[in-house]
């Protein structure tokens, strides 16, 4: 950004008097001292990518992330540590596995509508359901859904063990 200064002689003169400064682009001066670009470069990506599963690592909630298809394509440390899996284990594979096997076709119809429509239910709200450890035993759930605009990470689920209270939705 240029700036260019209009001086006005006085008369006899050997002094300069300041007029005032114009800007080459006048809302220049308006714009911030280190604008942000209008798309983060890749390394940006890449760090920002990197602070979030360090953000998601460092959370004591599972949280498993699931593209349109239902297949698991995020899992940190807690869901691995509550659903009995190892986090690497767990991605490529069906959500459906830590589905007990008479709620899946009630999951697989709600997880469709959710992504198609938004269809919301009472997940949100604190409902408690049951799920199943990767050895099959189950595990009461209260789990908070999250739809996502990623280009494979298409919903989140948000996972706590629920301790005593133990109503199947």
């Amino acid at each position: 950004m240029q700036m260019r200064a209009m001086v006005l002689r006085a008369s006899g003169g050997s002094h300069n008097v300041l007029l005032h400064y114009e800007w080459e682009r006048p809302l220049d001066i308006l714009a911030p001292m280190h604008p942000r670009p209008p798309f983060a470069p890749p390394a940006a990506a890449r760090d920002d990518h990197r602070a979030l599963r360090q953000l998601a690592e460092a959370s004591r909630d599972a949280i498993v992330g699931v593209s349109e298809d239902q297949e698991i394509v995020f899992f940190n440390g807690a869901a691995g540590r509550l659903l009995l899996c190892d986090p690497a284990d767990a991605l490529g594979t069906p959500l459906s596995r830590f589905i007990p096997s008479e709620r899946a076709d009630a999951h697989a119809s709600w997880s469709h509508d959710f992504l198609e429509h938004g269809a919301t239910r009472r997940l949100a709200s604190g409902e408690v359901l049951p799920a199943r450890r990767s050895d099959g035993t189950p595990v009461w759930v209260s789990v908070t859904i999250v739809r996502l605009d990623g280009e494979r990470l298409r919903a989140a689920a948000i996972v706590r063990e629920a301790n005593g209270d133990r109503r199947a939705g």
